[in-house]
């Protein structure tokens, strides 16, 4: 037997404030997504064609917060390698940079998909520059990625 409306808005609801009182992000749902896993929230990033990005487990979880309610607002989720830490999205909004454990994905946001994955022990940040640049923080200091490669040069010389 399917659970209840109520009952399932309730757990929503308790999500959202177990979420907001801990001083982080309260999301609504129309549709609560189903992550199997622990679910943590690690790191939320928004883009310019108003999706909001967030880091739970080895997900990249992405919402359409600009068009609620249609189905383009629909919840999508990428598989990652490992646990997700951090998000950072392009300023053109077709790539998202996400830090995990030692490594850095490179995600294809119109397909959902990762590009590539670079092992990097000690990664601090990435950010992408107003013009697509992919920059990071490492032990080596700061290092431009180049993109589809995902060769690494290092700036601070």
């Amino acid at each position: 037997m399917p659970p209840r409306p109520a009952l399932r808005r309730a757990g929503s609801l308790g999500v959202a404030l177990t979420l907001g009182a801990a001083g982080s992000v309260t999301l609504t749902f129309r549709e609560s997504p189903s992550l199997p896993g622990p679910v943590a929230l690690q790191g939320v990033a928004w883009d310019t064609a108003g999706r909001l990005h967030l880091c739970l487990g080895a997900r990249l979880l992405s919402v359409n917060a600009a068009r609620p309610g249609s189905p383009a607002a629909r919840p999508s989720a990428v598989a990652l390698p490992g646990p997700c830490q951090g998000v950072t999205v392009s300023v053109d909004a077709r790539q998202a940079a996400v830090l995990g454990d030692g490594r850095l994905d490179l995600i294809d946001l119109s397909t959902g998909s990762v590009t590539g994955t670079l092992p990097i022990p000690g990664l601090s940040g990435a950010g992408f520059t107003a013009d697509g640049t992919l920059l990071i923080g490492s032990p080596a200091g700061l290092e431009r990625v180049t993109l589809p490669g995902l060769t690494r040069v290092a700036l601070d010389r």
